[in-house]
């Protein structure tokens, strides 16, 4: 992790919140990063989960509308 300039004290994503009054910022990741890059997003029968966090509502309801269509 040598040479990050974010997230070694802080999440990146409270950084970037800081740096960037007025917009809203959300993170949405993979619990496995590879699954999107993979033939197929089925886990067995079922699609995996992702963490969506933000601290506006609205836009963390529009990022999850967003994930659950790819």
């Amino acid at each position: 992790m040598s040479g990050l300039s974010l997230g070694t004290s802080t999440p990146a994503i409270e950084e970037l919140a800081e740096h960037l009054p007025g917009a809203k910022v959300v993170k949405a990741i993979p619990p496995f990063a590879e699954v999107p890059h993979s033939g197929s997003m089925q886990a067995g029968t079922s699609a995996p989960n992702f963490f969506v966090c933000s601290d506006d509502a609205a836009a963390r309801k529009t990022v999850a509308e967003l994930v659950h269509e790819i």
